[in-house]
């Protein structure tokens, strides 16, 4: 415990206060002794005497008056003989008996300093665990214990303050929400309106048709039937893009060769995108993970696609590197492509966020992306973005052995 600074200066005040009292003790009690057995002092009682006895002479009605007076001021004067004789050793004895006393008051005053420094220690440890969570973010904090005097205070103030922000978290909670229905909405209402908008002009179109001469008509037909056709089929990618976002499934965790998994990935899309080509250097040794191949499969196409979308029209490739890194075993997806728009990147994995014209795409692959990462226990991160290529980064739990019951042709796959 963070004694130290409260031990140096109790041994100093201890000090200070030793050499203090030894100084004036010794200057004060000196001086009443010396006081006390003062030349003076005997002469005035000598004379004193003396003059009892001459009392005594002038008066013998107070004879024994006068020698009771002149036996006192006797003894007095032995006494005061006695006191020279012993001085040194009374003044050490009654120097001990000071230094006694004051070494057991300077000794309780540095225990009840240790105590109440020790229960100091001990309310604010007990401070420690609330103030973290209250740090955190964590509301309705409730705080257990015997805390008193400032420490009770204190432990009120973290309560309240708890249970302030856990009204504000409910109420931005709520207004999050809102944010997101409301920003859904607007996005949803947006992709519809415009494929719907184009088939109604079309079809008042055909409405039309028939003032003009029916010569006409079949090649106006077979334009609007394929107009039409082409809006319900983004209406259709619309609701399947919404439906998978949805519906994303648990993943079925096996335990696999992710360094195989990649090689084979890289063999059958290699000529999936006309303008992209993958590359992996497949390491010599096994890198197990547990993972969904044909989720990660998924995510792996997702984000090829953006980046061969990116490139268009000009050619580029995506490098796949795998490595370990405290723990995680992490997948580099890296292009040369131009790089995420810096207007979005901050928001890049939020449903809804795209740079495409309106009608390519809701937005929705990197969540989805993230999310199906998330549920392996990982998270799929932008490493890095700039005008020389982006770098996307899965990561996966580290796995510690591949189950007994692969074959190992399982394990290379």
């Amino acid at each position: 415990m963070p004694y130290r600074g409260t031990f140096l200066s109790m041994a100093l005040m201890v000090c200070v206060a030793v050499l203090l009292f030894l100084f004036f003790e010794r200057q004060v009690s000196r001086f009443w002794v010396n006081l006390a057995i003062h030349p003076d002092i005997r002469t005035a009682l000598l004379e004193a005497a003396d003059d009892q006895r001459t009392l005594s002479r002038l008066n013998p009605e107070e004879t024994e008056r006068y020698r009771a007076k002149f036996d006192e001021l006797t003894r007095l004067r032995q006494n005061l003989l006695i006191l020279e004789h012993n001085r040194d050793e009374m003044t050490r004895n009654w120097e001990m008996l000071l230094g006694g006393t004051l070494a057991a008051i300077l000794f309780l005053s540095v225990a009840l300093q240790w105590l109440w420094r020790r229960h100091t220690h001990t309310q604010l440890k007990a401070l420690d665990q609330p103030l973290a969570e209250l740090a955190s973010g964590k509301a309705d904090i409730r705080l257990h214990g015997r805390a008193s005097g400032i420490f009770r205070e204190i432990g009120t103030k973290i309560e309240q303050t708890s249970r302030f922000l856990s009204r504000q978290q409910e109420q931005l909670r709520s207004l999050k929400h809102l944010s997101s229905w409301q920003e859904a909405s607007r996005r949803h209402a947006h992709e519809m309106r415009t494929p719907l908008t184009a088939a109604s002009m079309e079809v008042e179109r055909l409405a039309t048709l028939i003032e003009e001469p029916a010569e006409a008509w079949p090649a106006e037909l077979e334009r609007a039937t394929h107009s039409i056709l082409e809006e319900l089929e983004r209406l259709k990618r619309f609701t399947q893009a919404f439906t998978s976002f949805g519906k994303i499934r648990k993943p079925l965790l096996e335990r696999h060769d992710l360094a195989a998994y990649l090689a084979d990935y890289a063999d059958l899309f290699a000529t999936s995108w006309r303008n992209l080509s993958l590359h992996f250097d497949r390491p010599v040794a096994p890198q197990v993970a547990a993972f969904d191949r044909e989720m990660i499969r998924q995510v792996l196409v997702n984000l090829c696609n953006n980046a061969s979308l990116a490139m268009e029209p000009e050619r580029g490739g995506v490098r796949f590197d795998l490595h370990v890194t405290f723990g995680d075993l992490q997948v580099s997806v890296i292009d040369d492509g131009p790089g995420v728009d810096g207007s979005i990147a901050d928001r890049l994995f939020e449903p809804y966020q795209t740079t495409r014209p309106a009608g390519d795409g809701m937005g929705l692959g990197l969540a989805i992306s993230r999310k199906i990462m998330l549920d392996h226990g990982g998270d799929l991160r932008l490493h890095a973005s700039g005008p020389e290529g982006t770098e996307f980064r899965l990561v996966f739990p580290l796995a510690e052995s591949i189950p007994t019951n692969q074959t190992e042709e399982e394990q290379g796959t």
